[in-house]
């Protein structure tokens, strides 16, 4: 998969449970690696697939390998790319 730009996400509400999350006009910032979690059927929601940002990609391994999802995807805000992806048909993968 291809790298792409990403989105400046500092002030998007973070979607980790506590931090605020459900009062849109506190500034959020992501964690490092951020999990992104689709359907086959709902590809392309961007952001909005964003579930969960963790500090290391252990952790969002961790998390992705028991998602429920077709497909997970871990970014890695630091280094600007998709460094991570999961498909029930093909199992996880780094990149």
């Amino acid at each position: 998969m291809s790298p792409f730009n990403a989105p400046d996400l500092t002030h998007f509400p973070g979607p980790n449970p506590g931090d605020g999350a459900s009062d849109p006009n506190v500034p959020q910032t992501f964690k490092r690696f951020m999990l992104f979690e689709f359907q086959t059927y709902y590809p392309g929601g961007g952001v909005e697939d964003c579930s969960r940002s963790f500090d290391t990609l252990d952790e969002a391994v961790k998390v992705g390998e028991l998602s429920k999802c077709d497909y997970v995807e871990i970014f890695d805000c630091d280094k600007r790319r998709i460094v991570w992806e999961f498909s029930w048909g093909d199992g996880g993968t780094y990149l």
